[in-house]
């Protein structure tokens, strides 16, 4: 099921960056670490689940 949707999905992603808006991966086995994609530049951030709170770790992951 995944191979028939990834054409979607990189689709998906790709209208999303050309837009302006930025794409969001899981950062390893990690619950709070996440990488936010951008057009230009890719950002490591941590997310704390009980406030919502974002910290961005690495601005030029």
């Amino acid at each position: 099921m995944e191979d028939r949707l990834r054409p979607v999905i990189e689709k998906v992603e790709a209208e999303n960056l050309k837009a302006g808006f930025y794409n969001i991966y899981h950062y390893g086995n990690s619950k709070n670490m996440f990488v936010h994609q951008y057009a230009d530049h890719r950002e490591l951030v941590c997310v704390n689940a009980a406030t919502g709170e974002i910290v961005v770790v690495n601005a030029n992951f």
